[in-house]
């Protein structure tokens, strides 16, 4: 057998085998990208788009991957969206500091999280941050010009494609408030 005949069957094979063991998951944890604080509530959102069901999850160390504790999914929710089934995981009474991430026996993991006082501290100068950077016209913070001439309108009370300067978003809250 020539041996590009039998390399190519040996890549085949292990394609098809990737292939078939690297299926997208049906289900997800969703939980706070910012983290939870320890006194705080903290609730994650497995769904399924199956009817599977799940019974239990855990909360995994990030850094160890060891079992911290295991809890009760708790009931059902029903669908939601595209997901046919859908539970709520409370893991409210873990109060320590540290990385984590959540597991259920299905194979479902969510992101990694934090749990510590300072989770949301500069969460609002990040977005306050993110919303100067995306001012049109002038931008003090980047120190420069963009979108100067390209506020046209469109179904409005003016003809189509009449110019208006909508630079800084003034114009669209004008809009929106008269409308």
């Amino acid at each position: 057998m020539p041996i590009r005949l039998l390399t190519f069957i040996i890549l085949a094979i292990c394609l098809a085998a990737f292939v078939v063991h690297h299926q997208e998951p049906s289900a997800v944890i969703r939980i706070n990208l910012l983290g939870y604080r320890p006194d705080s509530p903290k609730i994650a959102v497995w769904a399924s788009l199956t009817e599977q069901t799940v019974t239990q999850f855990q909360l995994i160390d990030e850094q160890t991957n060891q079992k911290i504790q295991s809890l009760s999914a708790g009931k059902a929710f029903g669908a939601y969206g595209p997901f046919r089934q859908t539970y709520r995981l409370d893991f409210s009474t873990v109060r320590t500091p540290g990385r984590y991430y959540l597991q259920t026996d299905d194979g479902a993991r969510s992101p990694g999280f934090r749990i510590d006082e300072t989770v949301y501290k500069g969460a609002a100068d990040f977005c306050l941050r993110y919303m100067r950077q995306q001012r049109s016209g002038f931008n003090p913070f980047l120190k420069d010009s963009c979108h100067t001439h390209d506020g046209y309108t469109l179904y409005g009370p003016m003809p189509d494609s009449t110019h208006i300067d909508a630079s800084g978003g003034g114009m669209m809250r004008r809009i929106t408030c008269n409308m």
